[in-house]
């Protein structure tokens, strides 16, 4: 019972929601109240989650190269944040590198974000590359954007 003073209040407002829900309805009800919005608060936590970092210089490669570290989910959750941040590119590189080490787990959404911003892009004469992604995460970006193992090479 100790344990249970120690919940933050979004997790306590879920276990009141779901205790009523039980009381006032039924259990079936209750569990499902308690699944919405246990689900509706893990999207909440997680959009918060990815981010995209200012862009800087490629250290490691010509001027004309910029890089932009992305990091966390970029999903539906955090897709409109981190679009905020990459609409802001005021910079015209000649090559932006996308450095999706940091990032753990992308879906239809954030592909779909990262296609509409290369698309943007080239269309001012700039081509984005994806590096550094794990494997899962090649396959969903797969046809949204150029994947690359190595910055070096580019």
């Amino acid at each position: 019972m100790i344990s249970l003073t120690r919940i933050d209040r979004a997790e306590a407002g879920v276990m009141a929601a779901t205790f009523l829900g039980v009381i006032l309805h039924d259990l079936t009800t209750g569990i499902l109240i308690g699944m919405a919005l246990t689900g509706m608060l893990f999207i909440a936590r997680m959009s918060r989650e990815g981010t995209a970092h200012a862009p800087a210089a490629d250290p490691d490669g010509p001027a004309d190269r910029m890089v932009i570290h992305l990091s966390g989910p970029v999903f539906f959750g955090s897709v409109a944040r981190i679009e905020g941040a990459l609409a802001r590119i005021d910079a015209h590189p000649r090559l932006l590198l996308l450095d999706m080490s940091q990032v753990t787990l992308i879906d239809r959404s954030g592909a779909q974000m990262i296609r509409d911003l290369s698309d943007r892009l080239a269309r001012r004469g700039t081509r984005v590359v994806a590096v550094h992604a794990r494997p899962v995460l090649r396959a969903g970006l797969h046809g949204s954007v150029t994947v690359a193992e190595d910055s070096a090479r580019l």
